[in-house]
Parts: C-alpha cells; sequence; structure tokens
C-alpha cells in the first residue's frame, strides 16, 4: 500500500520524511513552506529554564537554556529571543561559553531537576560561532548533564559532569573531560551507577582545582529516591586525574542533592546547599579541606532535589544568591537572607551574574527568564520566549475556534487560532486556572462553558459569559493527609477530564476510578471501581531517605488518561498510568481489563484515543521510558480491545510514543506525538511518516479540528502548533489522475469579528491563518507556464482570476474570497470587493490538463443568514469596483500623456497643454500628496478621495445593507466620473489632436494619446 499511495506525497516534499527510501526511489526534497506548522507561542507564560548565560562586556547577548524547548538566544538584551537549537536535543542541563572566547558555546542536554516530566538528554554539542550552528560532540547515552566547566585559559580543555539517566541505574554517570575540544572524553570520576553530578565548579582562575557534588537518586514511575550513602563532595587538585571525597566538618550521611559556588573575588572560599537531615548551608575558606555549617534556614533550598542552586557575586564574597521556591540575598556569607525578586515567578534554577560589578544578573525558573540590571533589586520579566510545557490541549467549536491547554506551573490558558487583527499576540489570550494547570476542555455544545483542573483532581467551572466560575474536588482527602495506599481515590497530578459533546453540564474527571456529574461539577459519583493494579506497595509517600515531598506530583496507581467514544458516549476508553487499558460499552456498569497481551509492566498510557469513526475501534500508546525502556509502544483494536494490532513499525524504534489519534475528517489517517517530534499514517498505522519542519520537541497531546481541517500539536517546552488544512495529507490523487490533481477545498466563512486586543506584555507574535480558500494542486512533474486560476460563482460569471506556481509537487494559492481588483492607477492596489455567501467553482489549468473543484464560502454560523443584505452588498461593492476602474484608467490615461509632455516641456504648446492634463489630473488624484504622509490634511478630497469615502462606508457592519448615505455619493462619484471622462474625451479631440497637427508639421514626435474613452453607464 505504501507504494501504491504515499509516493506522491513523498515526492513532492512536503514537511515530511519517510522513515526510509525503497529501492530505486528517491529520498524526498527539501519539503516546501506551504504546509507549514504555525507556533501559537503563546509567550504570555513561561516554562521551566533550567540554564542561563551571558556574554561579559557586551549586555545584549544572552542565551537560556530549557527544560523542553532548546536553547535560545538574545542579541538584544532579552528585549527578543530566537531559538539556536531547533534540530538538537530539546532538554537542557548546562551551558558553558569559554573565558577565553565566548562565541565557543557548549551545551549539556538532560536537565537535573527530576521531576516525573523530566526529558532525557542526548548528548553534548559544540558551536564555534556564537550558536550559529551546532556539532555533536558525544556523551549521547549520558543522560542528564547538570554541568559544564571550560579551562579559562585552554577552550579544548572542557570538563562535563553527567548525572546520568534519571530512570535507571546509569554506568555513564560521573565526571568527563576532554582536552581536545570534544573528539575524545575520558571519564575521570565515578562512584556508582545510582550516584551522578548534581554540581561540579572551578576554583575561579584555577583549572587544576575542580569540586564535584555527587548525588544518589533515582526515578521509578511511583516514586523519587532522593539521596543515600553514596552522595557526596570530591575534589581534585590536578585538573581532574585524581579525586579524594572531602568530610572534615561535613553533615553525616545520608545526603541527597548538593549545590556549589565559589566566590569569584575570593576563590578558596566554597559554599555548599547540602540536603541533609540537620543543616542546609555549608561554608570552606579553604577549597573544601574544612567546612562549617552557616544557616539551618531550608527557604533557602526548600524542595532541594528541585533546586539546589547558589550563586555568589563576583565583587563580594559574603554576596550569596539562593534559588528554591523563593529568591533569596545573602550580605554576610548566608548567616542570614532576605527575599527579593518581588513579582518574579517562583521556582528559581539557574542564575548567571555577570563579571564585575555591573549589576546585571540574568535568572531561570519556572516562569521563563528575568533581567536584573541593578544587582537584584528590580527585575524585568523577559516574556518572549515560547517555551510553555503543555500537558494537554483542547480546541472548542466555533469557527474561528480557540484552544485551550495546562501548562505545567503557569496555569491554564486559552487563547485564538485566528483572531480579526493582523498578527495573534499575547493579548489574546487568558487563563481558565491557577497553578499547574493540567486540563482546560471547553464544553463542545457550548464553548463558553469551560472546564478545568489543576494538580490532584481540583476542577473549576468557567462561564466565559457571566464571568463566573466554582472550584469543586471529588474528595476531600489527598495525599497531603494520608499515605497513598490508605486514600480511597487517588488523583494523578494531570488527572484527566472530558466534557460530554452533547450536554455541557455533563463531565467526566478520572482519579483511580472514573467519576461523572451531571451538574456542571457540582456533585461527582464514581461509574466504575479501581481500574488500576492497585499495587499497595508502589502507593507510598514520595522522597527519600532525608525528607518526604508529597506535593502529589508522583501519585502512583491512577487514571492518566481516558476517551469518551465520538457519538457512543456510554463506550468509554480507560489508560492508567500503571500501563492498564480497561473499556466500559454501558456507561461504566461494567468494565473490562483490555490491555495489549506481552507488554512489560508499568507502562504509562499518557492518551487513549477512541476512534471518531467506530466506537469498537481505539488507539493506545505505552511509554515505559520511566522505567528505563524508549523504545516505541502503539497499537490499534477494531473489536473493543479483544485484539490489538501493533502499529509501531516505522515509529523511531529508541522514542517512546505519547500519543496517536485518528483523523475525523479521514478514516485511518493517524498522527502520532512522540518524545521528538510527530508522524503521520495514511494507512491506519501500517507506515510512518514524519513531518520535519517542527523542531525537536516532546508531544504531549495532538488535536484535530474537523471543520477546517487543522491539527494542534501540544508541546512539552515549545508551546502549541497548528497544521493549517491537512487536506493534501489526507487526500490522494486517484489511480490515473493525470499530471494534475486539484484536492478538494476546506469551505471559508465571512466571519463577523472585530479587533478588541490590548497590547501584550510580550513582544511575541504569530500570524492567523490564511484567510480565503487555499488552492491545493499536485502536478506530477513540473510545468514551463504557470497555473491558471479561474474561479465563478453558481452563475457561471468570472469572479477571480489567479496565477500559480507549477513546479513538481504540491503547489497552494490562496483565494481571499474577493472579485478581481478594479484596474490599477499608479502603485495604488486596492482589493476587489468580498463575494457574498454561496456555492462557486475553481478551475485550475497547468500542464496542458484542467480541473475543477467546487469551493463554498459560508456566512458566520452565530448569526442568521441574510441573503438579500448580502447580496446587496456585493452589488454595491461590485458598482463601486466598475467606478474604480473608469477613473483609474482616466487617471492612467492622464498620467501617461503628463509624462511624455514633460519630456517637451521646453517647447511652449507642449507646457501649456501639460499644464491642461494636470489641471484634470488634480481634479481627480492630488499629485502633492506624498505617500505614507499626512499631506491629506491641507487639501480637500478629490473625485478619488470622494469615491475611497464612498467605498468604506458602503457596509456598514456583518451582514447589514450598503448605508444609503454611502449610496447616494457612489451615485454622485458615478456622474463625476462620467463628467471626468468626457473631459478627457473633448481634450482628445481637441487640444491633443491640434498638438499632434502641429507636430506632425515640424517633423516632431507626438503624443501617444490613445482612443478616446467609452462613455461610463452612469444608471
Amino acid at each position: 500500500m505504501l507504494r501504491s499511495v504515499l509516493p506522491w506525497v513523498l515526492g513532492c516534499g512536503l514537511l515530511l520524511a519517510a522513515p526510509a527510501p525503497m529501492a530505486g526511489q528517491a529520498a524526498p526534497s527539501a519539503p516546501p513552506s506551504a504546509l507549514a506548522f504555525r507556533s501559537l507561542g503563546p509567550a504570555v507564560a513561561g516554562g521551566r529554564v533550567t540554564a542561563v548565560a551571558g556574554v561579559p562586556g557586551h549586555p545584549r547577548i544572552y542565551y537560556a537554556g530549557a527544560a523542553g524547548g532548546g536553547v535560545w538566544k538574545s542579541d538584544d538584551g532579552g528585549v527578543s529571543w530566537h531559538s539556536i537549537f531547533d534540530r538538537e536535543p530539546d532538554s537542557i542541563g548546562a551551558i558553558a561559553l569559554a573565558p577565553s572566547n565566548p562565541n565557543l558555546v557548549w551545551v549539556g542536554t538532560g536537565e537535573v531537576n527530576l521531576r516525573d516530566d523530566v526529558i532525557t538528554g542526548h548528548g553534548v554539542y559544540f558551536s564555534p560561532d556564537a550558536g550559529a550552528s551546532w556539532k555533536y560532540m558525544g556523551l549521547g547515552d549520558a543522560g542528564q548533564i547538570s554541568s559544564i566547566v571550560v579551562d579559562p585559559h585552554d577552550p579544548n580543555r572542557v570538563w562535563v559532569g553527567v548525572f546520568g539517566n534519571a530512570w535507571r541505574p546509569s554506568p555513564t554517570r560521573g565526571v568527563y573531560r576532554t582536552t581536545d575540544g570534544g573528539r575524545t572524553w575520558r571519564r575521570v570520576l565515578y562512584v556508582n551507577d545510582t550516584t551522578g553530578v548534581a554540581s561540579l565548579i572551578m576554583e575561579p582562575g584555577n583549572p587544576r582545582v575542580l569540586l564535584a557534588a555527587m548525588w544518589q537518586a533515582w526515578r521509578r514511575p511511583w516514586a523519587l529516591q532522593d539521596g543515600g550513602p553514596a552522595s557526596a563532595i570530591y575534589r581534585s587538585r590536578d585538573g581532574g586525574r585524581s579525586w579524594r571525597k572531602l568530610s572534615a566538618g561535613l553533615p553525616p550521611g545520608p545526603l541527597g542533592r548538593i549545590g556549589l559556588a565559589a566566590a569569584p573575588s575570593d576563590p578558596t572560599r566554597i559554599y555548599a546547599l547540602i540536603e541533609a537531615r540537620r543543616g542546609r548551608l555549608w561554608v570552606s575558606r579553604d577549597l573544601g579541606s574544612h567546612w562549617r555549617e552557616v544557616n539551618n534556614n531550608h527557604a533557602l533550598d526548600d524542595r532541594p532535589w528541585y533546586f539546589s542552586f547558589l550563586a555568589v557575586a563576583p565583587h563580594d564574597p559574603n554576596r550569596v544568591f539562593f534559588l528554591a521556591s523563593g529568591l533569596y540575598e545573602s550580605n554576610d556569607g548566608g548567616r542570614s537572607a532576605r527575599r527579593i525578586g518581588a513579582g518574579l515567578h517562583g521556582d528559581y534554577h539557574a542564575m548567571w551574574l555577570a563579571p564585575g560589578n555591573s549589576g546585571r544578573i540574568l535568572e531561570g525558573s519556572d516562569g521563563g527568564v528575568a533581567l536584573s540590571l541593578d544587582g537584584g533589586r528590580s527585575w524585568r520579566f523577559l516574556a518572549d520566549l515560547p517555551i510553555e510545557q503543555f500537558y494537554q490541549v483542547a480546541a472548542d467549536t466555533k469557527v474561528a475556534f480557540d484552544v485551550c491547554g495546562g501548562l505545567q506551573d503557569n496555569s491554564a490558558w486559552c487563547g485564538p487560532s485566528r483572531v480579526p487583527g493582523p498578527r495573534i499576540s499575547g493579548a489574546d489570550w487568558f487563563t481558565v486556572t491557577g497553578g499547574d494547570g493540567q486540563y482546560a476542555v471547553p464544553a463542545p455544545s457550548n464553548p463558553d462553558i469551560i472546564y478545568t483542573d489543576a494538580q490532584n483532581g481540583r476542577t473549576r467551572r468557567v462561564n466565559l459569559q457571566t464571568h463566573t466560575a466554582r472550584v469543586e474536588r471529588p474528595t476531600i482527602l489527598g495525599v497531603r493527609d494520608l499515605t497513598p495506599s490508605r486514600l480511597r481515590y487517588r488523583f494523578n497530578w494531570t488527572a484527566p477530564l472530558a466534557v460530554s459533546a452533547a450536554h455541557a453540564n455533563t463531565v467526566f474527571l478520572a482519579g483511580n476510578a472514573l467519576f461523572k456529574s451531571t451538574d456542571g461539577g457540582r456533585l461527582w459519583r464514581p461509574i466504575s471501581p479501581d481500574l488500576t493494579r492497585n499495587s499497595k506497595a508502589r502507593q507510598t509517600t514520595n522522597g527519600g531517605p532525608i525528607e518526604p515531598d508529597i506535593s502529589g506530583a508522583v501519585t502512583f496507581d491512577t487514571i492518566l488518561s481516558f476517551g469518551l467514544a465520538p457519538g457512543h458516549e456510554r463506550t468509554i476508553w480507560v489508560g492508567t498510568d500503571d500501563g492498564l487499558v480497561q473499556v466500559t460499552r454501558d456507561g461504566g456498569r461494567h468494565w473490562a481489563n483490555v490491555t495489549p497481551p506481552g507488554l512489560p509492566p508499568w507502562g504509562r498510557v499518557h492518551q487513549i484515543a477512541p476512534s471518531p469513526f467506530d466506537p469498537a475501534s481505539c488507539y493506545v500508546t505505552f511509554d515505559f521510558h520511566e522505567t528505563g525502556n524508549e523504545r516505541a509502544y502503539a497499537f490499534k483494536t477494531h473489536a473493543y480491545g479483544r485484539t490489538w494490532t501493533r502499529i509501531a513499525a516505522g515509529l523511531p524504534p529508541r522514542t517512546p510514543v505519547r500519543v496517536v489519534r485518528e483523523d475525523p475528517d479521514r478514516r485511518g489517517f493517524l498522527v502520532a506525538g512522540t518524545s521528538t517530534g510527530v508522524y503521520y499514517s495514511r494507512d491506519d498505522g501500517a507506515h510512518w511518516g514524519r513531518f520535519t519542519r517542527l523542531p525537536t520537541v516532546t508531544v504531549t497531546d495532538l488535536k484535530f479540528v474537523p471543520r477546517s481541517h487543522s491539527l494542534v500539536v501540544a508541546t512539552h517546552g515549545r508551546g502549541l502548533f497548528v497544521l493549517d488544512n491537512l487536506i493534501p495529507l489526507e487526500d490522494a490523487p486517484p489511480p490515473g489522475a493525470g499530471r494534475l490533481y486539484v484536492f478538494p477545498t476546506v469551505p471559508a466563512y465571512r466571519l463577523n469579528q472585530v479587533a478588541l486586543s490590548t497590547r501584550s506584555l510580550s513582544n511575541f507574535t504569530t500570524p492567523n491563518p490564511p484567510r480565503g480558500i487555499e488552492v491545493n494542486y499536485f502536478l506530477k512533474t513540473a510545468a514551463l507556464a504557470p497555473a491558471m486560476i479561474t474561479i465563478t460563482g453558481a452563475d457561471g460569471g468570472v469572479v477571480d482570476r489567479l496565477r500559480g506556481p507549477a513546479r513538481a509537487g504540491l503547489n497552494r494559492v490562496l483565494w481571499p474570497l474577493r472579485y478581481a481588483p478594479p484596474t490599477p492607477f499608479a502603485s495604488l492596489r486596492r482589493p476587489g470587493p468580498l463575494v457574498a455567501p454561496g456555492a462557486f467553482t475553481i478551475r485550475v489549468a497547468a500542464a496542458g490538463e484542467t480541473r475543477t473543484v467546487s469551493a463554498a464560502v459560508r456566512p458566520d454560523p452565530q448569526f442568521p443568514d441574510n441573503a438579500a443584505n448580502f447580496a446587496a452588498e456585493t452589488h454595491a461593492g461590485l458598482e463601486a469596483r466598475r467606478l474604480r476602474s473608469a477613473l483609474d484608467v482616466l487617471l492612467s490615461r492622464l498620467m501617461a500623456l503628463h509624462r511624455q509632455l514633460a519630456l517637451r516641456r521646453q517647447h511652449p504648446a507642449a507646457a501649456a497643454l501639460d499644464r491642461r492634463v494636470l489641471a484634470q489630473l488634480g481634479s481627480s488624484y492630488n499629485l502633492r500628496v506624498q505617500p505614507g504622509s499626512e499631506d491629506w490634511i491641507h487639501y480637500k478630497t478629490t473625485i478619488g478621495d470622494l469615491l475611497t469615502k464612498a467605498e468604506a462606508r458602503l457596509t456598514p457592519g456583518y451582514d447589514l445593507p450598503p448605508d444609503p448615505r454611502a449610496l447616494a455619493l457612489l451615485a454622485r462619484e458615478r456622474r463625476a466620473i462620467a463628467l471626468a471622462r468626457a473631459r478627457f474625451n473633448r481634450l482628445l479631440a481637441t487640444q491633443i489632436a491640434a498638438y499632434n497637427r502641429q507636430a506632425r508639421a515640424r517633423r516632431a514626435p507626438t503624443l501617444a494619446a490613445g482612443a478616446p474613452l467609452p462613455p461610463l453607464r452612469t444608471r
């Protein structure tokens, strides 16, 4: 099937790449821009920033590394940012610039903040040109990388602190060193396969002395093991060749995560934040030989496994910054500290202080990046980074649909896929719940009702019309109150939520059982038993031997996803975080465990997707990366789970799959979201190709929008993306289609919208989808002549003619729902009038063949369709176009005469005639008004100005008849233009004819004046 159906797609080089070319088949060409994803961002909230860096002496250059969004760079002091790491791994653990040459940039992938959403790193990368290009430098199996240190004298000497794979014992843990710029690496410090580097620092200015904080920790799907006897601080005095464990004055074990910082102005002073049973901050004044406890204030490091970062001011060894849930500053060597950074987002992870005494500080947190230029007294949030970490996405049912989704630690937001203004900005987005917003789902039957939940199953119902909300939860007690094994109902951090398609007050929420409410979330009742494995041994309090962590971020044996079968909502499919698939066909009275056989244990079903065509069909993925297994697992069933077919062949074998969904506009067309990007299948998962025009990013959810044939992609680090108009992928030329094939069109809408946005705090904007009907056509081979596209109305009359490219493969032309424009004058190009809603035919002629396709323009479904008013608007618009063309032809003729006479102005007769021509021209068009200025304010209106005024006022509003005053002005202008054309004809017959007779008598050049203009119909 791949051989017969897919070559047309692969050959045209869309934004797709085949898994591998078949024998004799050419690889896809570079993808065209016709089918490109739009980044919706938004940049209104942050995402976790795990590494920051600046350039000493260059206050405009900064780098930021995100937990799931790659590396970004600013060249204008943080005002704007651009991604410089699109094709490399998306999770960043460390960024280091060579002190001897800041254009030499090192990046270590894989953050070391061990949340359950941590993304595995894949090695070290190097840029020789300040991020313009990147080279993979090895350590691909390192997992998470915490630190990179570059020799200040020799940029080829680099040390890398490797924590290792967060999810399994990892023999790659330890400190690595290269002396040849990354061509070869040698591990110089290793403790064991569960202990990796949390922090690696160098004595300022002395690359012979290094200190490494080793952290014994690992994650399982059900718990974080934080700390152990192997956690310790080590020191090398010979550039990393040998190491000694430090202990004098340090707290006894077990220890957890340790953060280290050296004082640049007092190089032998070292600070350490240590997760211990007593003490928090420790200091050494002899490079770690001896330590003493300074402070036991837990606020300096309140969740050590997530924070444990500190930094010392470059000019004052007593001034120390502590990054935890709050940002703290000490001016007395850590004995006391005060909270700073009022108004900034909490949960701080990274800081860079400019050397010297400039006061420049760059910090990274769960909320993004902030900059201080006065040493931390005031801060500016740098709001242009679209690095949001979405958990899921939903779309409402409006024509200009809105999207909603939950963000890691940055609330849940809703925003538009298109706006009436020129571009979408942050001002168009709004929050619908706070905290770690998880799910945000508009009710399909009433998009003004939005249901959300935040961490641990706290639901909220928001009414956009009344601006009211209420918060409910099926249970009161949670993990803060009882050990998970003692709770009757357990909720995942990302507890899933869904709303009935037909009833806005019917909503479902999942814990370890599935709950249903029929009164908008006020009262909940379980409609299932515990659908998980219910392994009590794994329902433990999270944390480790030093202190627990009971935020609820890890609550195991819960439902992680469920789906209502479209059109058959009594059929509900459930997927759990412990690897089970359950289904009910009677609304919850009876359930069946239909988990595919032969799977490893403890997989996570992030999303489960019932088919939009058949309640017996469902698509499910299993993610085992939290058990150390990164293989791809995806399955389908067409028999209510009695049998399953694996559909992962062709997906990257070492990339977990998060979601597979079926396109409701084309049966068997699937899209898969993985830990590195998005893939598609046109044959129900038998074969897969990749969308290559997305950055490398973890995809957490996908939503099809059937009305517009759109695909919305939720990522955990790069926000949302939209692919508009999937028809060229959903459809295929039938056998024997010839050289030309024209795809079906998506109906367009005359929307009644007005721009009401306020100014956004962020400069980030994104384009709207195309406004109009996209004409997509496929050519087997390139044609020499352009394609000719003709749009006709229901009466067969020509509406517009367009030219299009004739490249081999996919070609796209946009018809903007307008009639052909009027005849232009000079550089003035005015659009034609909008068409009324109705049926149209599009004819494409290319490569010697002609094909037709139907198209529809529809009224805004939110308003009554008044066909008579639309027809009157179109009639008036066409009349205005006729008059505009008549005027512009006249102006063009007069301008042509003026240019000829200007070349002959030395002759008295030419100068006199030119004055008459300019007088006629000036009565209809003011030559003295300079384009782009407000010169018009100095002059009375001309015939052309009044016609513009009439055109602008013909349509007072959507679906309203033309303004009678505008019609009267149009009639007045009709008479004025007719008189002006008649006056021109008299000029041709008299002065211009006389001038040409005299010129011929003198054997001088005559004027090319042309024939008289035909009379203008005035009724």
